[in-house]
């Protein structure tokens, strides 16, 4: 369905060039990644210790004048795929961007695919709805699918109000039963249900304000339509058990606050969902609500040891009101505590380390990130993770099958507790 939607967008996005005949300037550009994946130890269920993918993107930006009027336009197309060793369901071809940017007397239009960030904490990003989470590239689900929209911006003496029609929902992406960070039982994203009667087809709306008040940015946003995020239906076969991604219809209202003062950043997000739950056949809506809160901040020392150095401390309180018994709130009652180091170089180097901590439960979360510049053609960046304190995995798949059955809940861990890795990434830029 997407593919049929983002070639219409696409058409119609290329015809407005065509009929403008009128392209004043463009730049095109491409990148190569090489990734590879190693693994501490074998997967659960028998996967490889050693996964490498081959990723591709490039990006066309042009100036357009448009028809009937003395303004330019421009247009962002950024195709990407991907191919990945073992895993299938990690093999991608997309369209992040393809989109008609037009800039009028105080408002801005975007229609086609785009890409588009809410959010101003780091260990998680309760606001940002608009766009899917490609979570068979990466598990923080920071990597996301392009969205088809029509986005207008209003620019006024109090803000900036931001208006979406979202044409069409992209399902998630997940790894599949040959893949790595995963659920016990694969999700198979090829079955996926929805609440909606018109299923992916549905019409989303979203908006979002937002205002700069002396040092403090506040964003205040508004989502309807189909969940990005899914809940799970067990397919009952024994033989060939997968999990069956459905999405609900909700309504989310956000906020997000950034607060400067001297060398410290104070961060909130906070969100009340509605609708997140599987429908009761007995009534006509879903009532089931929970609300999440990430907050924190950031302190920069500047010029550690009398070095170019900047280090910034981290700390953030993660909240989910559903508690410690859904599996799903994975981040109910968590603390997060990082270091970020700033080189300060042409290279543009830096490492940010990271912990995840339950005090209830005594799970841990540990990320490492590093990325550099090594010339004007190559940069390389490095990840890792490893998890502890969870629950071992079930010894066998039937073991698997009867807590699925009965309800038996492991700790939200558990899945990922053999999976610890580190992750090299290549990149050739031309």
């Amino acid at each position: 369905m997407f593919n049929r939607i983002s070639s219409i967008c696409s058409y119609s996005l290329f015809s407005i060039v065509c009929i403008s005949g009128s392209v004043q300037a463009y730049d095109l550009t491409h990148e190569i990644t090489g990734q590879w994946r190693g693994f501490a130890q074998e997967g659960d269920s028998g996967q490889q210790r050693l996964y490498m993918s081959l990723e591709y993107e490039a990006e066309f930006v042009s100036e357009v004048l448009i028809p009937g009027s003395e303004n330019e336009a421009q247009i962002y197309v950024v195709p990407k795929l991907r191919i990945d060793q073992h895993d299938s369901q990690r093999n991608l071809v997309d369209l992040q961007k393809a989109y008609l940017n037009y800039l009028g007397e105080g408002w801005e239009l975007r229609a086609g695919i785009h890409k588009v960030f809410w959010g101003v904490t780091e260990s998680r990003h309760l606001v940002d709805i608009i766009n899917q989470s490609d979570v068979a590239s990466a598990i923080d689900q920071e990597d996301k699918l392009g969205q088809p929209m029509i986005n207008t911006s209003f620019e006024f003496d109090v803000g900036i109000l931001d208006l979406f029609m979202l044409v069409g929902h992209r399902e998630r992406t997940f790894p599949g039963s040959d893949g790595r960070i995963r659920t016990y039982i694969p999700v198979d994203d090829s079955s996926a249900s929805y609440e909606s009667s018109k299923e992916e087809l549905r019409v989303d709306w979203a908006a979002r304000w937002m205002q700069t008040i002396d040092d403090t940015d506040v964003g205040l946003s508004f989502f309807h339509g189909n969940s990005r995020e899914s809940l799970f239906v067990f397919n009952n076969d024994v033989l060939n058990p997968e999990l069956e991604p459905f999405y609900p219809v909700i309504t989310q209202v956000g906020i997000d606050i950034q607060h400067v003062y001297e060398e410290w950043l104070f961060k909130l997000e906070a969100i009340n969902r509605n609708g997140f739950d599987y429908p009761d056949s007995s009534v006509s809506e879903v009532d089931n609500s929970y609300q999440a809160v990430v907050a924190g901040f950031e302190y920069t020392q500047v010029g550690i040891f009398d070095s170019v150095l900047d280090l910034g401390w981290i700390g953030e309180y993660l909240y989910d009101s559903r508690g410690e018994s859904d599996p799903l709130a994975v981040f109910e009652d968590d603390w997060f505590v990082g270091w970020r180091l700033a080189f300060n170089d042409v290279d543009d180097t830096e490492l940010l380390t990271g912990l995840v901590i339950d005090p209830s439960s005594s799970e841990k979360t540990v990320g490492v990130e590093y990325s550099q510049r090594l010339t004007d053609e190559w940069s390389v960046s490095v990840e890792g993770r490893i998890w502890a304190g969870g629950d071992e995995t079930p010894d066998t798949l039937q073991q698997a099958l009867f807590e699925l059955q009965n309800g038996i809940q492991r700790s939200k861990l558990a899945s990922v507790m053999n999976d610890d890795y580190i992750e090299v990434n290549l990149t050739y830029y031309f």
